[in-house]
């Protein structure tokens, strides 16, 4: 028997899935971009102004000055307040405390407080005067005068959230489109469809821009929380 006989009886490779040919799209993305000497340059900067911005906040950022209290009525538990780290400011009564901490002049008020453990009550003005709490020997129990105000902290993280949300989203979208304008340039993209289907390639690179994107969050974070 010929040897072109037996070349012609020889079994064709098996087409790949869409799956298949999905995640070697999405591996060939992600080969590429971490190759690409752009890609590497445009994260170190990123990451070199995150984490130096937020050291840069440490370091010029000036010192903290020492929390100011007034201490009122704190009987035989005023020995756990520390001589050092907190600004005494006097106070004649409660009345003239609480109107000191209305006004801004001080942060806290220290006053004694029968159910407490420790026999201790800090009183700040609208959130928990917890940076106080924690320079005193023993934990004391934490009030308010007003109702507590956390609805602006949690409205800025939620808008960084979307904001960081976005800007992967649109990055993620650039690089899917400009790579798609380089290999279309270089009839890449007509070789790739000669062997999968469109539906394929578009999801292999949607996959493997968000698995890129989700990587960058997280270096960015690790950085970030570093700094």
């Amino acid at each position: 028997m010929s040897t072109p006989a037996l070349a012609s009886r020889a079994p064709s490779p098996a087409p790949l899935s869409i799956g298949q040919a999905s995640l070697l799209v999405a591996e060939r993305e992600i080969i590429s971009q971490v190759r690409s000497k752009a890609f590497l340059v445009s994260q170190i900067i990123t990451i070199l102004f995150v984490a130096g911005g937020i050291v840069a906040m440490g370091l010029f950022g000036g010192g903290e000055d020492e929390p100011e209290v007034a201490v009122v009525d704190a009987g035989q538990a005023a020995q756990l307040i520390p001589s050092e780290g907190l600004d005494r400011v006097e106070a004649v009564d409660m009345a003239a405390a609480e109107e000191l901490l209305r006004g801004g002049d001080i942060d806290a008020i220290i006053t004694a407080d029968a159910d407490s453990p420790v026999g201790l009550q800090v009183i700040g003005l609208d959130s928990e005067p917890t940076e106080v709490a924690q320079m005193l020997s023993a934990a004391p129990s934490l009030v308010t005068l007003e109702g507590e105000n956390d609805g602006t902290l949690r409205m800025v993280v939620a808008m960084l959230f979307g904001l960081v949300f976005m800007m992967l989203s649109i990055t993620s979208g650039m690089m899917i489109v400009q790579n798609t304008i380089q290999e279309k340039q270089s009839r890449i993209v007509e070789i790739l469809l000669s062997s999968i289907t469109a539906q394929s390639l578009l999801a292999g690179k949607v996959l493997g821009n968000s698995v890129l994107a989700i990587a960058q969050a997280v270096v960015i974070a690790s950085a970030a929380a570093a700094a």
